[in-house]
């Protein structure tokens, strides 16, 4: 493996400290963004049972299992024993405003994508997350979904019900067809951003998500999901903790609409000028 100089590194322990480094930098927040108080004297109302019930038949089967070695096929196979007691347990952390501290680890395996072997950046790092704990996730991701997509922009069509990015490349084409034929000048910037979901700071998020009008109470308890979580990587025998200081949490069903809400997406986007720009199309732009 190269180290951060190009330098061959052949000692295991070399190998670690050079895959320790590089996600640590990955994964240390670098920019300070000032956090919006969301100060709360409620709590979220309780989970009830159908609400377990639910996320445990939208969970995807033959999914592999976090620290707790607690697969998503035994928590389906099992569900008509086990969902009083999740219930019960799961009731306890929107009341205290905290989860467990196991539910913070993360196991990640490291996966070869392209290019060449012998450089860290061209692995695809796969984080594995307890699966109750993703469970519990769903359950706020199914209260909180219609209020998030109802804040997004139409210009977004990613992980939204009812819309595909095929509409945008339709009306793409169509942009590109009408200014042709017209003889319009058209510009069209498209951009790719690398480590998308771990790139996000997590004072940002919890900005948009205040922004975007979500009670403080599901922001809190997200907010404090968030906090001292780290991940391990095994390379050869020993596990490598590595602090996650920034990012949404990969493998979380919530993920995604946390990313859409505060990235590039949306509340970026809205605190840009638009009244002299863009393509005028019935009356918006």
């Amino acid at each position: 493996m190269r180290d951060a100089k190009g330098r061959p590194q052949t000692s295991r322990t070399k190998i670690e400290e050079i895959a320790v480094s590089y996600y640590t930098n990955l994964f240390r927040s670098t920019v300070s963004v000032s956090r919006i108080p969301t100060p709360t004297q409620e709590v979220a109302p309780g989970i009830e049972e159908w609400e377990v019930e639910r996320a445990i038949r939208q969970m995807k089967p033959r999914k592999a299992p976090g620290p707790d070695r607690i697969s998503a096929d035994f928590l389906k196979s099992a569900s008509h024993t086990i969902i009083k007691q999740l219930t019960k347990r799961f009731n306890k952390y929107p009341d205290a405003q905290r989860i467990p501290d196991q539910w913070k680890k993360s196991n990640t395996v490291l996966l070869f994508k392209k290019g060449e072997r012998d450089q860290i950046k061209n692995y695809r790092p796969i984080a594995l997350l307890s699966q109750p704990y993703k469970l519990f996730t769903k359950i706020i991701l199914n209260r909180l979904e219609r209020q998030l997509d109802e804040y997004q922009p139409v210009e977004q069509a990613g992980f939204r019900k009812g819309f595909c990015c095929m509409d945008h490349i339709h009306t793409i084409t169509q942009l590109i067809e009408r200014t042709r034929e017209y003889k319009q000048p058209l510009l069209l910037c498209f951009i790719d951003y690398a480590k998308a979901f771990d790139s996000v700071e997590h004072n940002s998020v919890w900005n948009a998500l205040h922004h975007a009008g979500v009670d403080p109470c599901y922001i809190n308890l997200l907010e404090q999901r968030n906090t001292d979580t780290f991940t391990t990587i095994r390379m050869f025998q020993r596990e490598l903790r590595v602090p996650i200081e920034k990012g949404v949490r990969q493998g979380d069903t919530i993920s995604p609409k946390l990313f859409t809400t505060r990235c590039c997406t949306n509340h970026a986007m809205l605190q840009l000028d638009w009244d002299d720009k863009g393509i005028n199309i019935d009356g918006r732009k």
